[in-house]
């Protein structure tokens, strides 16, 4: 790290101590996968322009992807019922996934815009149900609703629980 300012430095102190975190610490929850995706989907997208300037061919964005993609995959699945909200929109798709870091990456994907995960929480395809049912008043399209008082405090309160408890 001589070469380094002091800067670039702290960031790679900063980076190193969130990796030792990471590998020694509580099991960090859904919200902190989703942002790694996030913020790796940034970064490979860096590098697709980087190389596209410096004329180098598109392989290397999709070799990276796929790296993403693996690790992704081998995430551990666990059935959620999850929140997720278009930037500068009021609309929120209620989903339920078996492996909710893959479903984001897909989402992702489809939405043309960076997706927020608002709220996460172990459940069934019955609690996405009873959701779509309590929520109906407000729905938009589909899974897609209006992002009503009532949602906004549901996602507040499974926030704070982790769990859906009684939907």
């Amino acid at each position: 790290m001589a070469g380094l300012s002091v800067s670039k430095r702290r960031a790679e102190e900063a980076y190193d101590a969130r990796i030792e975190e990471l590998k020694s610490g509580p099991v960090p929850s859904y919200f902190e996968l989703a942002e790694a995706i996030a913020e790796a989907d940034k970064a490979i997208r860096v590098a697709e322009i980087i190389a596209s300037r410096r004329g180098h061919d598109a392989k290397i964005g999709r070799d990276l992807r796929r790296k993403v993609r693996k690790v992704i995959a081998t995430a551990a699945a666990e059935s959620v019922v999850y929140v997720v909200k278009r930037p500068r929109e009021r609309m929120v798709k209620i989903g339920f996934s078996t492996n909710l870091a893959s479903r984001m990456a897909t989402l992702q994907t489809a939405a043309g815009a960076q997706l927020v995960l608002l709220a996460a929480a172990a459940g069934t395809r019955e609690d996405e149900k009873a959701l779509h049912k309590r929520f109906a008043e407000h729905r938009a399209s589909g899974e897609w609703f209006r992002y009503h008082r009532e949602i906004e405090r549901w996602v507040a309160e499974v926030k704070i629980t982790k769990r859906l408890g009684t939907v």
